[in-house]
């Protein structure tokens, strides 16, 4: 897969989410998970609009915003950056991050 995420020889077909095999920044492959697919998915389609506009872009780089995940009643584990938190306080993280990316305040945000 080549730096832009298209298929080598074949400019006009990308490869993203599961199936891609993308190298991040620490040498390895980026794990098969939806925020890699969301941020390879954008991506693409910025590339795009950038190529109809004659415009270029550098290559595909994965940000890893860190990771949340609900384990039980009011019980989280939280990862971002060096910060590792767990029980409530990283169950109030999730919930506002869940609340925020349900209701849609990210699209909103980010179209800005």
């Amino acid at each position: 897969m080549a730096a832009d995420l298209s298929v080598p020889g074949l400019s006009d077909i990308f490869v993203i989410g599961d199936v891609a095999c993308a190298i991040g920044a620490d040498g390895k492959p980026l794990a098969g998970v939806a925020p890699v697919a969301k941020q390879q998915g954008q991506y693409v389609a910025q590339l795009l609009k950038a190529r109809a506009a004659g415009k270029t872009l550098p290559p595909f780089r994965y940000r890893d915003f860190g990771a949340l995940a609900t384990i039980g009643r009011k019980r989280a584990v939280a990862e971002i950056g060096d910060l590792k938190l767990r029980g409530l306080i990283a169950w109030l993280i999730w919930s506002f991050a869940h609340i925020f990316y349900l209701i849609g305040f990210a699209t909103v945000c980010s179209s800005q």
